[in-house]
This record gives structure tokens, sequence and C-alpha cells, in this order.
């Protein structure tokens, strides 16, 4: 394989409501199902997303870009 150069990263932060009661634990009272998505694109046709789901304030912590 040769050598690539990533052009762009982007990452988007979806977040669902959970049903009352749903994905509750002694943490997260008011849940929220949550995906964090990145996506890479290089200078050829190579390209990747990668996926990480959470729930609540995970999500926050995947998105930190420091």
């Amino acid at each position: 394989m040769r050598n690539c150069i990533i052009q762009s990263v982007s990452a988007v932060d979806a977040r669902f409501r959970l049903p009352a009661g749903a994905g509750t634990d002694s943490v997260h009272t008011s849940s929220e199902y949550c995906m964090a998505t990145t996506r890479l694109a290089s200078d050829s046709q190579l390209s990747g997303t990668g996926i990480a789901l959470t729930l609540g304030d995970g999500n926050r912590l995947v998105m930190r870009s420091n």
C-alpha cells in the first residue's frame, strides 16, 4: 500500500433521547443514546469511518479535540 495524506477530518455528535427510565443506572439518570462518528478522507480514494456508542456524557469525552 502506498502512503497517503489525510486531507480532512470531520466529526458528528448524534444524540437520541431514550424513553423515561430506559438506559438509566446509578450514574445516568436521564440517558441519551449517543453516537460519535469520525470520518477521515485522504488524498487518494482511501477513507475511514470510526464510530463510538455511548450513553449521555460519554459522547462529550469522545468528541473532545484536546
